[in-house]
């Protein structure tokens, strides 16, 4: 007679996958977290809270000899939250700012999936949603997009808000992101015809 041993199978959790929520190259961010997965969150009145502008990943001028040297970009700030205070994480870097525009140039960074390059101190005068979105700088490059400075040539290069452009929230408090819809019923009615 044959004994069976039945050895019990253990779940171990899997590790969280270090990619941030955009898929998209060339993009740009507000986040809650460092690792660019977090968008929302809840806060209440008068809580602070840092949240970080991240640059993800930038592909550059596509040669693979350039680095990051900087960014530009303005955040539209709800009428219900206070920017308490900012700082450049990446050593050697400057600033040429007036809150919420901001041109940071730096000592040419290696490009990555996640490239940190503002915290911001954040703080909520309700408990209402808020609704954070990120722009073109208009002056004194006046362009159409947020940028990014490759140091291959100085290029300028756009980046893409994320989710979904300029015209869709990047960051929300006490609320919820959602993206324009792209595709109408009739779109999708079309489909089965």
């Amino acid at each position: 007679m044959k004994k069976w041993l039945l050895v019990p199978l253990l779940l171990l959790p899997v590790a969280a996958v270090s990619e941030p929520i955009d898929p998209n190259p060339n993009g740009i961010g507000i986040y809650a977290d460092l690792e660019g997965r977090v968008n929302r969150v809840d806060l209440d009145e008068d809580e602070a809270m840092e949240v970080y502008v991240l640059v993800t990943r930038a592909t550059g001028t596509g040669s693979g000899e350039g680095l990051l040297a900087g960014v530009e970009f303005s955040i539209v700030v709800p009428d219900n939250v206070t920017i308490w205070g900012w700082n450049m994480p990446i050593s050697g870097s400057f600033a040429f700012t007036e809150i919420p525009h901001f041109m940071i140039c730096f000592d040419h960074v290696p490009y990555a999936e996640v490239n940190h390059v503002l915290t911001l101190i954040i703080v909520p005068s309700d408990e209402e949603p808020a609704q954070f979105y990120l722009t073109a700088l208009q002056e004194p490059s006046g362009g159409d997009a947020p940028r990014y400075m490759d140091s291959e040539e100085f290029a300028l290069l756009d980046l893409t808000p994320y989710p979904g452009g300029e015209e869709n929230m990047t960051f929300v408090i006490n609320g919820d992101i959602v993206p324009e819809a792209t595709t109408s019923w009739s779109d999708v009615k079309a489909l089965y015809r």
